[in-house]
């Protein structure tokens, strides 16, 4: 806590705050042709989950397909994380929409030979938005990587608990043989 003294968040702020989340700004690709795309310049953390799931989608086609080719190494996975960037936070969502990942590594690829996916990344996005997405991807990915660990745990703990009480059971069930009164003859 600080001493400074500041102003009460308002509704209003909130408000104003979610108008920029949702505002597109044109960004001109090409001066002489005019060409342009719309982005957001603020980024909606909510779209982080659909950037998540394209990533997975595509890391199991990779996997799946083309035998894990594609995201060999972290430097690919990286990339193309920026790239889904670029896709979800601008109108290339929207031209990629009902493309399979195959028309996505096109585009991908062809973005970074002619030189957009730089450009889209270092004048058209802010740096900060960037780094707040990629923040949130690694958390997010800390946290499903700590839920796996306790799900581990917990399946161990539970087959050591299942194993024993299994134990515990078949020797009643053969301490109750072995304690069986002699038949008469």
């Amino acid at each position: 806590m600080t001493n400074k003294k500041g102003t009460k968040l308002t509704l209003q702020d909130i408000k104003e705050n979610i108008t920029l989340l949702d505002t597109l700004r044109p960004f001109v690709i090409d001066e002489k042709t005019g060409k342009y795309i719309m982005y957001n310049p603020l980024f909606d953390m909510v779209k982080v989950q659909a950037l998540l799931k394209d990533l997975s989608d595509h890391m199991q086609y990779d996997m799946t397909e083309l035998d894990g080719k594609m995201f060999e190494y972290d430097i690919d996975v990286n990339e193309y994380i920026l790239f889904l960037i670029i896709k979800h936070y601008s109108e290339m969502g929207q031209l990629l929409e009902g493309q399979d990942f195959k028309e996505h590594l096109h585009i991908f690829e062809g973005i970074k030979r002619n030189g957009m996916y730089d450009k889209f990344l270092m004048e058209m996005f802010d740096l900060t938005e960037i780094m707040k997405v990629q923040d949130e991807i690694q958390k997010r990915l800390n946290l499903s990587v700590q839920l796996m660990k306790v799900e581990a745990e917990t399946k161990s703990e539970l087959s050591k608990k299942l194993r024993s009480h299994m134990l515990m059971v078949k020797e009643k069930e053969n301490g109750k043989k072995t304690v069986q009164k002699p038949k008469r003859p």
